[in-house]
């Protein structure tokens, strides 16, 4: 799943991933519901297991 991804992602990576909008994106990044942190410029730091493990559980 996801095996053509970097073990880091960008937001617009992740909108690809998730067939889905960059504010949706934005949306599950703020809320916490995909796990991810700034960096010091302010980009998401997004682990493709976070986005992996979201995905199990969105579908449980």
């Amino acid at each position: 799943m996801f095996s053509k991804y970097d073990d880091i992602v960008l937001v617009q990576d992740l909108t690809k991933m998730l067939k889905i909008g960059k504010n949706k994106a934005y949306n599950l990044l703020q809320s916490g519901q995909i796990k991810a942190k700034r960096d010091q410029t302010g980009h998401w730091v997004i682990q493709k297991a976070a986005v992996i493990e979201y995905t199990k559980a969105s579908n449980a």
